[in-house]
């Protein structure tokens, strides 16, 4: 039933970004071994501007191609994710045929695709952002075809990837805190204006909070996949990357040995040594406390922009550090 559930259902286009409770919850309802409820709003779909679909859709070539292979039509659920306009595998228009999904009898309804219910004039119209929308549609089709390890990483994770790649990408300060106004207004530029009213995923960079702020912020709420895909594209991942892939956070300063910066110094400005460090994590941020055995000394990194620098914090009995001390102070 599992298998059935993967291949045949919309449930693995949701399973990336829920809480593996709400999983549970949706599957056991699929097998109809769980209690009856609003599969919708635990999927999230009702929180969402997003609109839910009114008709069951289908791309004309498909229909096409499937008579010309199989001798029949039938439904691709890829057609069938609310904001995805084009087909993935035609880039045309998906269009609506004559089901309509509310006046379905009951949850189980079986309509088959049979050319009744497909209207006699198919016209396809040319679609604005072209590039934009296949790529959506195939980071659609991705989710629900080939993503065959499936991983459920749960709402806090989630967070914490958005936030280690928004800092990878330089929208957060060394403190931790998160530049919304210029991620907001680079996520439009980078989407278009009138991409994202096409999706109804308009957002206002200056407004105290949106949608994509929610993405980055303590998750309290499950989102519609389309809100995620696109932040995961803003970011420069696929969907697989993203997903499937442990953000790695290697040396924040890169390899060493470093030159020190420390004018109290006698081997100021020369390559140091390999540094033991304690790398911690502040804010999502990371952050490293080095041990210089030279100076018997804590140095601790600070970003500046186009350097490293160091504050030193010296211990009670770092001959260096009392030297020069004396000396500034007898000047």
């Amino acid at each position: 039933m599992h298998g059935f559930i993967s291949a045949h259902t919309m449930l693995p286009l949701y399973r990336p970004f829920l809480p593996i409770e709400r999983v549970e919850m949706l599957t056991q309802q699929m097998t109809g071994f769980g209690s009856s409820g609003n599969r919708h709003c635990l999927a999230g779909l009702t929180a969402s501007n997003i609109p839910m679909l009114q008709f069951l859709r289908y791309c004309p070539l498909c229909l096409r191609d499937d008579e010309r292979v199989h001798g029949e039509y039938y439904w691709h659920r890829s057609h069938q994710v609310s904001g995805v306009k084009l087909c993935y595998h035609h880039d045309t228009e998906l269009l609506e045929s004559a089901v309509l999904l509310g006046e379905m009898r009951s949850r189980q309804s079986f309509v088959p695709l049979t050319p009744d219910l497909v209207p006699a004039v198919r016209t396809v119209r040319d679609i604005s952002n072209l590039s934009d929308h296949r790529r959506l549609a195939n980071d659609a089709y991705w989710l629900l075809n080939l993503n065959k390890i499936g991983k459920i990483v749960g709402l806090k994770e989630l967070q914490r990837r958005y936030l280690f790649h928004l800092n990878a990408n330089g929208f957060m300060s060394p403190g931790g805190r998160l530049d919304c106004l210029r991620l907001g207004n680079a996520f439009v530029e980078f989407n278009g204006e009138n991409f994202l009213k096409e999706l109804h995923c308009g957002l206002d960079p200056y407004a105290d909070t949106n949608w994509l702020l929610t993405l980055a912020r303590k998750p309290r709420k499950v989102t519609h996949p389309v809100y995620h895909l696109l932040l995961i594209r803003f970011l420069g991942l696929t969907p697989d990357e993203f997903l499937n892939c442990e953000p790695k956070t290697g040396h924040p300063f890169g390899n060493g040995p470093w030159p020190c910066l420390n004018p109290a110094a006698p081997h100021y400005c020369r390559a140091v040594k390999q540094l033991p460090f304690a790398l911690c994590n502040l804010k999502n941020l990371n952050r490293c406390i080095y041990n210089c055995p030279e100076l018997l000394c804590r140095l601790e990194p600070l970003f500046v922009p186009g350097n490293v620098d160091f504050t030193v914090y010296g211990d009670p009995i770092c001959p260096v550090l009392d030297s020069e001390a004396f000396n500034l102070h007898y000047l």
